[in-house]
């Protein structure tokens, strides 16, 4: 009887260890998998920020530029266009500048 009291036992302690530790072993990789979803979402929200950061100066770089071309070449009333056309034809670039009312 006593025997079999002590196999029992002991085959109860051994379930409950064998338990305890799968249970550990599930929580520690759930532990983990939180934090990599975790650092996977932050990497992500940065990635987002950063493309809409550089989107945001690279609109505010053509705007720069578009002013500053606008200020320096001047603004063809007749065709409604930045002279930007005297940079590409250069057979009328300087006359068409200097002539425009």
């Amino acid at each position: 009887l006593w025997l079999w009291l002590w196999l029992w036992l002991w085959l109860w302690l051994w379930l409950w260890l064998w338990l305890w530790l799968w249970l550990r072993l599930w929580l520690w990789l759930w532990l983990w998998l939180r934090l990599a979803v975790a650092v996977a979402v932050a990497v992500a929200v940065a990635v987002a920020v950063a493309v809409a950061v550089a989107v945001a100066v690279a609109v505010a770089v053509a705007v720069a530029v578009a002013v500053a071309m606008a200020a320096v070449l001047g603004w063809d009333t007749n065709r409604r266009t930045l002279g930007v056309a005297c940079l590409v034809d250069l057979r009328s670039s300087l006359p068409w500048m200097v002539e425009s009312p």
